[in-house]
């Protein structure tokens, strides 16, 4: 079991994966904006975090910058799921820069949702 946050600002997708997960055995936590999440990182510890890139006001990538240069939280093992579509060379880039596991491109359905989570 592991304890997962979610951060996505669609909320139909936060319910989908919250659903999916929990159904698995895992723990969820599911917020709806980058400040938020960033919070939840700092109160809780947390095994893996979902990140969606595109959120209006606070981004995906707004958040990892701020993950990046945070002694406290900088380790936090972050997949980034997306709808956006990166160019390949983006994708090794962020990967890079912010030391991400991997990233997803939505929609993901639920074998490979789980089978991702499980691989990390």
């Amino acid at each position: 079991m592991k304890n997962i946050l979610i951060i996505d600002d669609n909320k139909d997708i936060t319910g989908l994966f919250k659903t999916i997960l929990e159904s698995a055995g895992h723990k969820c936590t599911a917020v709806h904006d980058g400040k938020k999440g960033l919070e939840m990182l700092h109160e809780k510890s947390f095994d893996l975090t979902l990140l969606d890139l595109a959120m209006p006001g606070m981004s995906g990538t707004d958040v990892l910058d701020i993950v990046k240069n945070d002694p406290k939280i900088k380790d936090s093992k972050i997949l980034i799921i997306t709808a956006s579509s990166p160019s390949d060379a983006e994708m090794d880039r962020i990967r890079k820069e912010y030391r991400i596991l991997d990233i997803v491109k939505k929609p993901i359905n639920k074998a490979k949702l789980l089978q991702t989570i499980e691989m990390y």
